[in-house]
């Protein structure tokens, strides 16, 4: 996706229109739309506003990367009884590990992760209703 493309994904999703986008921005609404339409950059401090209005990373906002996560996510500590374990300590132990150790990481990262999803279905399939059925009629 292209900034624009993004900047208007995020309008669209937050209900807004270019004018009050503009309007956040003390800008008009055909700023927003040579924004949105790559016609123009926006400078680096409407950037910076954009980001944290629709909390959202710079690097979302410019298409960096895919992970559409506020930047204070990154800092937030994973478990409540380790104020530490961030994803950016992970991440940065992470890069100093061995190629190997990595590959290990990474492949218990997965496997945890279809362990929740396969505990999350068989919740959902647990907690729907049973279907009676229908009685046999005797003879």
């Amino acid at each position: 996706m292209t900034t624009g493309e993004i900047l208007e994904e995020l309008r669209r999703d937050a209900g807004l229109t270019q004018q009050q986008v503009g309007d956040l921005l003390h800008v008009g609404n055909s700023a927003v739309s040579a924004y949105e339409s790559n016609k123009a950059i926006p400078p680096a401090e409407v950037l910076i506003i954009l980001a944290d209005y629709f909390n959202v990373s710079i690097d979302y906002r410019l298409g960096r990367t895919k992970l559409r996560i506020p930047w204070d996510a990154y800092t937030r500590p994973l478990l409540q009884e380790n104020e530490a374990c961030t994803v950016e300590a992970v991440v940065s132990d992470l890069l100093s590990a061995a190629p190997d150790d990595r590959a290990v990481v990474c492949a218990v990262l997965r496997l945890a992760v279809q362990k929740s999803k396969l505990e999350s279905r068989l919740t959902l399939i647990s907690d729907k209703p049973r279907r009676k059925r229908p009685k046999k009629e005797s003879l």
